[in-house]
């Protein structure tokens, strides 16, 4: 494994860690505007994004590469309604998209070991995220339509 894919997988680690604490803070929002279906697939996310980070990790040492974390700064996310957050989880979810399939273009050039290994983390992510996302923009937009006002504005 080259230099540059070892750095883009840390750095992918590094936005692993960064995007469960989003996703934990979206889904303890959503836990307090009694959507529990929402902040259970939330925190599913974010289960699922420790758990990348073990396998990118252990990936990398077996391959005698190291995993360097660095250090996070946490600034309290604060969303004044449901459908300012559900904005955030469709850029959240995009972003995470972008950097997911630069780390797989990279691996596809300079190493099938670890492409095949973020083919596999990252399939049903892909799936299951951009029909997701679909169904959010469409949520989102009806929201805007049809919620009370008192949705809509800061609590």
């Amino acid at each position: 494994m080259k230099t540059q894919l070892e750095t883009a997988m840390n750095y992918l680690i590094n936005t692993e860690i960064w995007s469960a604490n989003q996703y934990l803070a979206l889904q303890i929002y959503f836990e307090r505007q009694q959507m529990p279906v929402l902040s259970h697939w939330l925190w599913m996310q974010a289960r699922n994004s420790i758990e990348r980070i073990s396998r990118m990790a252990s990936l990398l040492y077996r391959l005698g590469k190291s995993t360097v974390i660095q250090q996070t700064s946490h600034t309290p996310c604060v969303w004044q309604t449901p459908v300012e957050a559900l904005d955030r989880i469709i850029s959240l979810e995009r972003q995470m998209d972008r950097h997911i399939s630069a780390a797989i273009r990279l691996a596809e050039l300079e190493d099938t070991e670890a492409c095949l290994a973020l083919n596999r983390l990252y399939t049903r992510r892909f799936y299951v995220t951009h029909i997701f996302l679909e169904i959010l923009h469409i949520f989102s937009g009806e929201l805007r339509r049809r919620l009370p006002e008192r949705f809509l504005q800061p609590e």
